[in-house]
C-alpha cells in the first residue's frame, strides 16, 4: 500500500489536498470520489514506481528530431483541451484517455494512449512526458513539473496553450518571409542540370545530381549525427552554447 498526495475539488469549487493510502492510482481515485472529491492531480509519495525508461531507437534519436509529425498548433490544442477538463474536475489520466478519441494526428494519439496507463502507474505526468521529448520539448516538460510542485498544474496548461499559439504563428511567418531564398536553393541545384535532362533524358539526369548533391548531403548528415552524439557530454554543450550565445 503506497501514500498518495492528492489535490482535488469539492462540489462547491474549492481546492483541497492532503494525503490517502491506497493499493493503486484507480483504488486512490475512487476513495477520493466517495469523499466527494473530483481529482485534479494524484502522485505517490512512497513506494514511488517510476516510468521505465526505454532505450532510445534510431528514430527516436535522429528521426524524430527532423520531423515529429505533431505541430505546435496540435499541441496547443491539446493542452487547451486538457485544461478545460481539469479544470472541470476530470482526473488527469482520465483527461488524457478522452483526448485519444479525439486527436486526429496518429502520432500524438498513440503517445496520449500509452501516457494515459503510464500515469496510473507513475502519477506523475513530467515523468510521462519526457519518455516523449521528440513531441514535448524540454521546457514543456520542466513547465508542467513546475506546475506539478507548485499546485499550478491548470494554469500552467493554459500558459502553455498561448505559448504554443504564438509559436506557431511566429514560424508561419518565418515559413513566408524564407520562401523566396528557399526557392532559389530549389532552383540552384536543379536548374544547372536541365541542358542534360533535356538532350539526354532522365536517368542521366539525377545521376549527375546525385553525384553532385549525393556526398554534400550525405557529409552534412554525418555532420549532423556527430554533432548530435557530441552534444551529449556536458562540456561540448556547454562550449556550443557558448558559442551560439
Amino acid at each position: 500500500m503506497a501514500t498518495y498526495q492528492y489535490t482535488a475539488r469539492d462540489r462547491s469549487g474549492q481546492t483541497t489536498s492532503g494525503q490517502l493510502e491506497a493499493d493503486t492510482n484507480s483504488a486512490a481515485v475512487s476513495q477520493l470520489r466517495e469523499m466527494g472529491l473530483w481529482v485534479t492531480n494524484l502522485r505517490v509519495t512512497n513506494g514511488v514506481r517510476t516510468v521505465p525508461r526505454e532505450r532510445p531507437s534510431f528514430a527516436t534519436e535522429f528521426v524524430y528530431p527532423l520531423y515529429t509529425a505533431v505541430n505546435e498548433k496540435e499541441k496547443s490544442l491539446f493542452y487547451r483541451q486538457i485544461h478545460s477538463m481539469v479544470a472541470a474536475g476530470m482526473p488527469l489520466y482520465q483527461a488524457i484517455s478522452t483526448l485519444v478519441d479525439q486527436t486526429s494526428n496518429p502520432r500524438l494519439r498513440r503517445a496520449l494512449a500509452a501516457m494515459s496507463q503510464q500515469i496510473l502507474e507513475s502519477g506523475r505526468l513530467s515523468e510521462v512526458m519526457a519518455r516523449f521529448p521528440w513531441i514535448f520539448s524540454a521546457l514543456e516538460r520542466r513547465m508542467v513539473e513546475a506546475g506539478e510542485l507548485g499546485g499550478l498544474l491548470e494554469s500552467i496548461f493554459q500558459r502553455l496553450a498561448d505559448y504554443l499559439e504564438r509559436e506557431w504563428t511566429l514560424r508561419l511567418q518565418i515559413k513566408q518571409r524564407t520562401l523566396y531564398p528557399k526557392l532559389l536553393l530549389l532552383a540552384l541545384i536543379f536548374i544547372p542540370g536541365v541542358p542534360v535532362l533535356v538532350l539526354q533524358g532522365p536517368a542521366p539526369y539525377f545521376h549527375e545530381l546525385l553525384g553532385f548533391w549525393g556526398p554534400i548531403a550525405l557529409g552534412c548528415l554525418l555532420v549532423w549525427v556527430a554533432l548530435r552524439y557530441m552534444l551529449k557530454g556536458q562540456s561540448i554543450r556547454d562550449f556550443y552554447d557558448q558559442v551560439k550565445l
